[in-house]
């Protein structure tokens, strides 16, 4: 997963501080079972782990909307 943004105000050292401090927010493991690696995954198994991704994120940009 790749996070970009663009601020014109400040300088490339600066995005790239920020970016650092906020990137581990972005990350996560997934683990399967081997034996299963074959099968498709389907919605409803993806689903739970989607919605706390997404409410994860909301939580995240909130945190940085504060800090502006």
């Amino acid at each position: 997963m790749t996070v970009t943004w663009s601020d014109e105000h400040m300088s490339e050292e600066e995005v790239e501080s920020k970016t650092a401090k906020h990137i581990t927010a972005l990350t996560g493991v997934y683990m399967y079972d081997e034996e299963s690696c074959d099968e498709e995954m389907t919605f409803d198994a993806l689903a739970p782990s989607y919605k706390e991704l997404c409410i994860r994120s909301e939580e995240v940009c909130r945190t940085n909307e504060k800090q502006k």
